[in-house]
C-alpha cells in the first residue's frame, strides 16, 4: 500500500511537471559566426539555448560561439560563452542581451598566447512560422588590447 501511494505521488508529480514544461518555450539556434580580431577575420560556429516561463514574457538565453583561422603558419582563435535576458514582444519577436567572457588565443611556432576579456552581446529572434526560429545578432570582447566584433545569424527550432 505504501509503494501503490508513493507512485501515484510521483506519478501526479510527473504529470504536472510534464504539463508545465509543455506550456513554457524553449528555442535551440545554431548558426554561422564571421569575427573580426586584430583586423583579421575570423569564421565559425555559434549555439544558443534559450527559455521563457509559462505566463512570463521574461526568459534566459545562452551562447557558445566558436570561431578562427589559419594564415600563414598563424592560427588564430576566438570563443565566448555569454548567458543573458530575452523578452517576448509578441509571438514572433524576441529581442536579448547578454553578458560573459570572451577569450581569444594566437597559436605560432608552436608558442601560444591567450587573452580574456568581458563579452557581451545582443540579437534577435523571429518566429515567422510556428516552430521555426531565425537569430540575428552580435557578440563583442576586448581581447589581446584589440575589440573582437562577431556577427552571428543562425536559425532553430521553438518548442
Amino acid at each position: 500500500m505504501k509503494n501503490n501511494k508513493l507512485t501515484l505521488t510521483l506519478s501526479l508529480v510527473m504529470l504536472f511537471s510534464i504539463k508545465a514544461l509543455a506550456a513554457s518555450e524553449s528555442v535551440v539556434t545554431a548558426g554561422y559566426v564571421h569575427t573580426n580580431l586584430e583586423g583579421k577575420t575570423l569564421n565559425g560556429l555559434n549555439g544558443k539555448f534559450g527559455y521563457t516561463p509559462d505566463k512570463s514574457d521574461l526568459g534566459v538565453i545562452s551562447s557558445l560561439t566558436i570561431s578562427g583561422n589559419n594564415d600563414n603558419d598563424i592560427d588564430r582563435g576566438y570563443g565566448s560563452a555569454l548567458v543573458g535576458v530575452s523578452y517576448r514582444v509578441s509571438d514572433i519577436v524576441k529581442p536579448y542581451v547578454m553578458v560573459g567572457v570572451g577569450r581569444g588565443a594566437i597559436k605560432n611556432d608552436g608558442d601560444t598566447d591567450t587573452s580574456t576579456g568581458f563579452a557581451y552581446g545582443a540579437g534577435i529572434q523571429l518566429t515567422p512560422i510556428s516552430g521555426f526560429t531565425v537569430d540575428a545578432g552580435y557578440e563583442g570582447s576586448k581581447v589581446f588590447g584589440s575589440q573582437a566584433n562577431s556577427v552571428v545569424i543562425g536559425a532553430g527550432w521553438r518548442f
